[in-house]
């Protein structure tokens, strides 16, 4: 029992201790004399309780900074954006060689619950000239060239250490046309965190969060006014236009804790030459006390933005033209040509490329009307790259045909505006044969089969008024029986499936939600372009209170202007999207019913729904 006792104790021990890591790296592995290099020490599984750095034999420190806490965290240390994972604790030094040659720089020691662990040695190799060469397996190393497909910026300072601009990838797009605003914070001082305190309102367009908040910042250097900055993508939004016109986006304000060094002990020939204790750090360690700085936290907002959107030309514009704008493709298809009654085929319209994806809206193919077909299921596959938002959208026919026969199922024109070339574009695309055989029994049109079924026992029906011998049992006795208990088996199916619709219709409300609302909302339009006010808004308002009825299943009566957003937020939609389409039902409301005093233009109001309601059909729980 000891024994086995003592071998779980020992066991126990190795766990724990295979639990703690600590590890160091550098960002460069050979670098020339006149350089810096970052080398790095990160500690996981455990909170150090003393800290011992090695001896930097051949280099000069210039700057050093740690960090640690339970919870992950990105700041800016020695000039580099760098984020943690939760329950690290790094220990940064920026160091400059003395001369050439190769160095070894020794382990660095922790104690970690009494027990002491010793990271890896670091070999570094110093030449007089050349570049420096990048380490193998480097972590946190996200530094990056600006991108030179965006618009020089005139970035001047203001002989300030510490500030944010905004940068559009351009300043004149089309309505409907894809761009991108990048973020940027500039510093020549140790950030230890930031957090973003108000976002711009960007009415008028249709945005996307470009920013993965799982990794760190991209960071590069740049010189202004003859000082160097080390710059940090801090938020990057992809934007879509909706309306034409000059459109302004507010300032983005954060807020953050920023080390200021002393003077005396400012390095000039270092802009991070900066020791601070993280002021945020769990462990409560700090092992570069004394060597003296700020900290001081600050607002910091960015420049705000005009764009100049300029309207879609109406010359050469075809009527199939239905709001898409990029550069783009499309595919269709059918999952089958040949097929009984009753059996689903699939029409599929694939579009594809790099545009407004995310609001391009399918357009009616041409499908025989004696099909039975439902509105598409959407399909998106979107990607985000430093240019916006591209991929797929897929539209999904269902089609039901209920008679035998030979048909053609045509896909609509699609037509779409290219930006780059300033024209439109027009793509023809294929028809599609399907031959329909006859199904067995209910595959066939219930419809149909009963009306065809009653119309042969009307015809018959004298002949069952003879009362002959030679009539009873005869063949001809027999097929009628037959037609009127086939007759009473449609006739109970037909009802049957009635209470199966029925019983359905929640499901079937929630499917032509988005499909009703775009009739109503179409009718509005109709109202809008003949200038008939009151019904234009009686419209428009119903096409959004009975949106939510539909997509939510819930009784008109039990919804109000109060818990409008609350049914919206249940549903995971975003909180700003439902907080936007509250303000909507509200303006509807107000002005239906004092149209004259309306807040925003009538073109305004009904661009505003629309939008909302393919956001909340996007965004909604299904």
């Amino acid at each position: 029992m000891k024994t086995f006792f003592t071998l779980a104790c020992l066991i126990f021990g190795l766990t724990i201790s295979a639990q703690i890591k600590f590890a160091a790296s550098s960002d460069y592995s050979t670098v020339p004399v006149n350089s810096k290099i970052k080398v790095t020490y990160t500690l996981s599984g455990g909170n150090a309780e003393t800290f011992t750095k090695p001896s930097f034999d051949g280099f000069q420190v210039l700057g050093q900074s740690s960090y640690s806490g339970s919870g992950g965290m990105q700041i800016i240390v020695n000039g580099q954006l760098v984020q943690s994972s939760p329950g690290e604790s790094k220990w940064i030094f920026t160091l400059a060689p003395k001369s050439a040659g190769t160095y070894t720089i020794g382990p660095a020691r922790v104690k970690v619950k009494g027990q002491t662990y010793s990271s890896n040695s670091v070999s570094i190799t110093v030449t007089n000239s050349g570049s420096a060469v990048k380490s193998q397996g480097q972590t946190n190393n996200n530094t990056v060239q600006p991108d030179k497909n965006q618009p020089k910026q005139a970035t001047s300072s203001g002989g300030k250490e510490v500030f944010m601009t905004a940068v559009p990838s351009k300043s004149s797009v089309y309505e409907g046309e894809q761009f991108t605003v990048s973020y940027r914070l500039y510093t020549r001082y140790d950030i230890s965190q930031y957090g973003i305190e108000k976002t711009p309102s960007m009415d008028g367009f249709w945005t996307e969060e470009l920013t993965d908040t799982k990794t760190a910042a991209k960071t590069w250097e740049e010189t202004i006014d003859g000082k160097r900055y080390m710059v940090g993508e801090i938020r990057k939004v992809a934007l879509i236009a909706q309306k034409a016109g000059t459109l302004s986006i507010p300032s983005l304000e954060l807020e953050a804790i920023v080390q200021i060094p002393n003077q005396q002990n400012y390095n000039p020939f270092s802009i991070f030459d900066q020791f601070f204790k993280d002021p945020f750090g769990s462990s409560g360690i700090d092992p570069f006390a004394g060597f003296g700085t700020t900290t001081e936290k600050r607002k910091i907002s960015s420049n705000p933005i005009s764009i100049s959107v300029r309207p879609l030309p109406e010359q050469g514009k075809p009527e199939s033209f239905n709001g898409a704008v990029g550069t783009l493709e499309i595919e269709t298809e059918v999952d089958r040509n040949k097929c009984f009654t009753g059996d689903a085929v699939v029409l599929r319209m694939k579009v594809s490329g790099n545009g407004n994806l995310p609001l391009i809206e399918y357009s009616e193919p041409g499908i025989p009307e004696s099909f039975e077909w439902f509105d598409p299921d959407i399909i998106d596959d979107f990607k985000k790259t430093s240019d916006g938002i591209s991929g797929t959208r897929t539209f999904e026919f269902l089609l039901q045909p209920t008679v035998p026969g030979d048909f053609t199922v045509t896909p609509s024109a699609f037509s779409f505006f290219n930006p780059s070339t300033g024209q439109y574009q027009s793509v023809e695309l294929p028809e599609y044969k399907i031959k329909v055989l006859k199904g067995s029994g209910s595959n066939v049109s219930s419809e149909k089969m009963l009306n065809e079924d009653i119309r042969h026992i009307h015809e018959n029906i004298p002949l069952l008024m003879l009362s002959s011998d030679t009539f009873s049992f005869s063949m001809l006795y027999w097929i009628l029986v037959a037609l009127l208990i086939l007759a009473a088996a449609i006739i109970l199916w037909y009802f049957r499936k009635r209470i199966q619709l029925k019983a359905n219709v929640s499901e079937y409300r929630m499917h032509m939600a988005m499909r009703q609302a775009r009739r109503r909302l179409k009718t509005a339009k109709t109202f809008l372009d003949q200038g008939k006010d009151e019904e234009y808004y009686t419209e428009l308002s119903k096409a959004l209170w009975l949106y939510l009825t539909d997509k939510f299943t819930i009784p008109f009566s039990e919804l109000s202007l109060s818990n409008a957003k609350e049914i919206l937020l249940r549903s995971n939609v975003p909180a700003e999207i439902s907080e936007e389409f509250s303000k909507i039902l509200d303006e509807c409301e107000f002005t239906r019913f004092a149209p004259a005093a309306g807040r925003m233009s009538q073109k305004e109001l009904y661009e505003k729904s629309a939008d909302l309601i393919v956001k909340v059909q996007t965004h909604a729980a299904k």
